[in-house]
């Protein structure tokens, strides 16, 4: 259907190691090993729309969009929640044991399931306000 190249214009970038599409279809999210970005595509114009800049050490193993597609989860060094469309950080969080691995929503969004090499899986949402 269509071939994206962005990752290999990058030097340090190798093989692909997450894809994440939007739940509407119109979006898809990259991440290669080695890559300083992700990468985000508008599939109905088969272009790369924006980048996601990340710092030099931070290792990306899995992307997913929430189920109403208004943000991006992106886990690898830590956690981080990315806001849809102007691709903000929203918010970070460092307190894994380890690198993650796998990332999944809750049905309601409030919740993010991480999972780590170090073989756990852990709950994070936004602090209850009292």
């Amino acid at each position: 259907m269509a071939t994206f190249g962005g990752h290999s214009s990058e030097s340090d970038a190798a093989e692909v190691v997450s894809l994440a599409f939007s739940e509407n279809g119109y979006t898809l999210a990259s991440a290669a090993k080695g890559s300083k970005q992700v990468k985000i595509w508008d599939l109905r114009k088969l272009s790369n729309s924006a980048n996601i800049d990340l710092e030099n050490d931070v290792q990306v193993n899995a992307l997913k969009f929430d189920y109403s597609a208004q943000a991006l989860a992106v886990v690898g060094t830590d956690a981080r929640v990315y806001q849809n469309k102007t691709w903000e950080l929203l918010v970070k969080s460092e307190e894994n044991g380890d690198v993650l691995t796998g990332v999944d929503w809750s049905k309601d969004g409030k919740e993010l399931v991480v999972a780590g090499i170090d073989r756990t899986v852990r709950i994070l949402s936004a602090q209850k306000s009292e």
